[in-house]
């Protein structure tokens, strides 16, 4: 039997680099995507073909597809350096309710777990109507990185975090039936402003209103690490997460495609809530809108797309104690721009996108020019001028550009090392025009939102 199943059968080991090279390659020559599980199997076709097993026989190999390579993005983008999208079906996934229940290790608990979920359709274990406790994280963003205004966005590890807790009709706001109870940045003025007007509550009023649905009452904990009114798109985190809290809760099942578009017809650019939403580098658009503007259910109407980042690549990011609007800040932009400032523009993003990808400190250096929106605001930020051109200069080890985030008026630097040192040479700058400042050390968050049950933390 053993000897008739060699005779019959041709196999062979495929590594890692080898499943890693037949994806990139697969790609490169026949602009197709394999799954890693794919690809091993294409590459122990070709090696048993090769063999002397089979030798040059005329025999026909059929390697089936076996699962999407988004199931395994993370090696298909290192691989190929293609962002994986999940299809929207599947996508929806991620924003639901994930349920758990432990159980004994025995046939009879399990047997009966099954057939009381039988008995209940729904898969509720709670007799009562009420939802379970869960959070959403949203991560800051810095936006433009020098030429990609308007176009760029980048998440980091500084956090939105909200809890949302169920109550009773009685227990929330008569009016707008949610009660929020706010810390950290901004915790002053926030105090200050009735539910109605905080974004957050309204950015979830504005997509249920959309969707025709009403939300329950609530109790939202807020724990707020982003400051407002520097560049770090605070407001676009309100507004991503009162999008996913009202998805959640009123049961929407909307893919993230759809979630992004609600987020920019509310924010009124994509920039910034596509960074929060899906983490890393983000370039997005919005295209031309209706004359009632931009609905929140047309999710044809924002593109976004993800560019894979050097993971040696860290931001220090220089937080002056100086709030800017970003109504101020683009004030000082002009509405049109020339030929040629729009060429050098194109230019350098199209270089910065490849140096991040790559780690190339000439192409970082060089992408991170612009004329679009920095030379302008270096007049409401004096310090500006003088910063970005430390980011080009050789002399300190481990910078690699130095860039406005956003409007402003924080500062970003892009580095690999000598954090320290760049921060304290950043904080020197603005110290000197007699502004305080605060500088930290931030890694790109490439996870982006998450929302999941607080039992489950």
């Amino acid at each position: 039997m053993h000897q008739k199943a060699i005779e019959s059968i041709s196999s062979a080991c495929v590594n890692d680099g080898e499943t890693l090279d037949e994806i990139g390659a697969t790609f490169r020559h026949q602009n197709y995507l394999l799954c890693p599980h794919t690809a091993v199997g294409l590459r122990a076709a070709k090696k048993c073909l090769s063999s002397t097993q089979i030798g040059n026989s005329d025999v026909l190999v059929v390697s089936l597809a076996t699962a999407h390579p988004a199931k395994f993005a993370n090696t298909v983008e290192e691989a190929t350096g293609l962002f994986i999208d999940l299809p929207d079906a599947l996508n929806k996934l991620l924003w639901m309710e994930t349920r758990v229940t432990h159980c004994e290790s025995s046939v009879a608990v399990i047997k009966q777990l099954i057939q009381n979920r039988l008995k209940d359709k729904s898969g509720h274990q709670e007799s009562d109507s009420l939802f379970a406790p869960f959070r959403v994280l949203v991560p800051a963003s810095t936006a433009n990185l020098g030429p990609g205004y308007d176009v760029l966005g980048m998440s980091l590890k500084k956090y939105l975090k909200v809890h949302v807790y169920p109550v009773t009709p009685s227990q929330a706001d008569e009016e707008n039936h949610m009660l929020i109870e706010f810390h950290g940045e901004g915790e002053v003025e926030v105090s200050k402003l009735k539910t109605d007007k905080n974004l957050l509550f309204i950015s979830a009023l504005k997509l249920a209103s959309a969707k025709k649905v009403k939300l329950p009452p609530i109790r939202l904990v807020v724990q707020n690490d982003v400051p407002f009114g520097r560049g770090l798109g605070s407001s676009a985190c309100a507004i991503v997460a009162g999008v996913l809290i009202a998805n959640r809760l009123c049961s929407l099942e909307m893919s993230s495609k759809e979630l992004v578009a609600a987020a920019a017809a509310i924010e009124g650019h994509p920039d910034n809530v596509a960074a929060s939403l899906y983490g890393g580098l983000v370039a997005s658009l919005m295209t031309e809108t209706n004359d009632d503007g931009l609905s929140l259910l047309d999710k044809s109407r924002v593109v976004a797309v993800s560019y894979p980042v050097a993971t040696s690549i860290k931001c220090v990011i220089c937080v002056p104690d100086f709030q800017l609007s970003t109504a101020d800040s683009r004030k000082v932009v002009p509405d049109k721009y020339s030929r040629e400032d729009s060429i050098f523009n194109v230019q350098r993003m199209s270089m910065l996108l490849a140096g991040l990808h790559s780690g190339n400190p000439e192409l970082i250096s060089l992408g991170t020019e612009d004329k679009f929106h920095q030379p302008q605001r270096c007049s409401l930020m004096p310090w500006l001028q003088t910063c970005i051109q430390m980011g080009k200069s050789s002399s300190v080890k481990g910078l690699l550009a130095v860039c406005l985030s956003g409007a402003g008026s924080s500062l970003i630097a892009l580095a690999t090392s000598n954090f320290d040192t760049i921060g304290n040479l950043l904080s020197e700058q603005v110290r000197a025009h007699n502004v305080n400042c605060t500088t930290s050390l931030l890694d790109i968050d490439r996870t982006g939102s998450v929302v999941e049950n607080i039992c489950a933390l």
